[in-house]
């Protein structure tokens, strides 16, 4: 008994509350229908300010963004999933919600085919407009009226690639109304917020999100009304994850390369084999680096010409380090005020060195040969012993002078690679630092914190 009692109170709060859903659905289409009478309400016809009708209808503008696609580059737009906010005043649309078709009916879900809604279009999009669709629309009591359409839209973009990869994108979503002139509809910012609301924005794996800023520009023309837009600009950053890994690091450890060569002996062949490693290396990675560069048609970027700066740097430590190695093997008298100048010591002649016995000259050239022997003459000892001296010292002396002359070329080919390798020192380190210092990598952006800071 119990049991058959419950069901059947069961059966009663069930059919009770399908009746009172059925029962307001009802009366919400009736509500509809009375609303947009054709005597009364004309979708085509402009919904003047009802409070004063010389006063413009006031339209509250608002943006919601969601997500960054892309920043094409070469083309020149941005790929955005956008959320409109429009906000006006119809008081045709009024109704009473304690009334009796209104009664607990709170706002109405209408189809955006069925009622005026404003000609607002993206002034600056690329290619054709997205079309909108059939989105639903909020209308309230008071006649407000909640429109949000939600696209994926593509937007002109003035691209500024010069200082790639830590360049930062600055694009536009600018709003207008062609139709209407600034007599008939003024615009507002929705809710007052003059930035877009990043509420539901999902973060993108290659741009950060720097800042959003709103502005209501009005343009005055002589003789005719002013017209107005509303501009959104969107600041984004390019991240350096991957580019520094494999463009930034690689590039400024080719440019200190072209040093190591100053670093081995002038006379070693290395150095000449070092250079030449260091330019294939440096072709080699250029055409790796086309690759992961994005396609653009502005010109030099300041990584283009920090590349071009590196070759340089490499073929012109190739040309010093022909010049040194040429040095070592000039067999000329060195001049006089190089020597004087450069080598900072006084101009050597040739000289005999005195110390030098017959018994030492022995010893230091065995391979003197004994001058020709008359047989028709007697050997003088002592004369072919006087002979020899002379011979051999004047050997050592040609290979005293020879040496000295080798030794002083080599001694300033030690000095112009040391300076050279300050010079490249300097200008590598200058380089570098003109390259970084118009770049953004000291700069952290706490990504989150922004976001965070533009939520309506």
């Amino acid at each position: 008994m119990s049991t058959n009692f419950i069901s059947t109170l069961i059966l009663f709060i069930v059919v009770s509350s399908n009746l009172k859903d059925i029962e307001s659905t009802s009366v919400e289409v009736e509500l509809i229908k009375t609303l947009l009478n054709p005597s009364n309400y004309n979708k085509d016809i402009f919904p003047h300010n009802t409070e004063d009708p010389t006063r413009p209808l006031i339209l509250k503008i608002g943006l919601a963004y969601i997500n960054l696609f892309e920043i094409n580059e070469k083309q020149g737009y941005m790929l955005s999933n956008i959320w409109y906010r429009l906000k006006w005043n119809d008081g045709r649309l009024k109704y009473n919600a304690s009334g009796r078709l209104g009664e607990n009916i709170n706002v109405l879900r209408l189809s955006s085919s069925i009622i005026w809604k404003p000609s607002i279009h993206l002034a600056n999009a690329y290619g054709d407009e997205p079309d909108i669709g059939l989105q639903k629309i909020l209308v309230y009591p008071n006649g407000d009226v909640l429109w949000v359409p939600q696209l994926v839209v593509k937007t002109g973009c003035t691209i500024d690639v010069s200082y790639f990869p830590f360049d930062q994108q600055i694009c536009i979503l600018r709003f207008e109304d062609l139709i209407h002139t600034e007599k008939e509809l003024s615009f507002e910012f929705y809710n007052n917020t003059t930035f877009a609301d990043m509420s539901d924005y999902w973060k993108s794996n290659t741009w950060t999100f720097i800042k959003s800023q709103g502005y209501l520009n009005i343009y005055q023309k002589s003789g005719e009304p002013n017209e107005i837009d509303m501009t959104f600009y969107m600041t984004f950053r390019r991240k350096l994850d991957i580019y520094f890994t494999l463009l930034v690091l690689p590039l400024v450890f080719l440019s200190f390369t072209s040093l190591l060569t100053f670093l081995l002996p002038n006379d070693s062949k290395e150095k000449f084999i070092l250079n030449l490693i260091g330019l294939v290396s440096l072709v080699i990675l250029f055409n790796y680096f086309t690759s992961v560069l994005p396609s653009f048609n502005f010109g030099m970027t300041h990584v283009n010409k920090y590349m071009v700066f590196v070759l340089v740097l490499n073929i012109l430590s190739i040309i010093a380090t022909i010049l040194i190695l040429q040095l070592s093997s000039i067999k000329t008298d060195i001049p006089e005020w190089i020597r004087k100048y450069v080598l900072m010591e006084p101009v050597k002649l040739g000289r005999v060195d005195q110390s030098l016995t017959p018994q030492k000259i022995c010893d230091l050239d065995n391979s003197v040969k004994d001058p020709k022997k008359n047989d028709d003459e007697p050997i003088n000892q002592e004369s072919h012993i006087s002979e020899a001296e002379n011979t051999i010292l004047n050997t050592l002396e040609e290979k005293k002078l020879e040496h000295e002359k080798n030794e002083a070329w080599r001694t300033l080919g030690i000095i112009l690679n040391r300076i050279l390798f300050i010079i490249f020192l300097l200008i590598t380190v200058v380089g570098t630092g003109i390259y970084y210092a118009g770049s953004n990598i000291g700069t952290r952006i706490d990504e989150d914190a922004v976001i965070q800071s533009n939520k309506a």
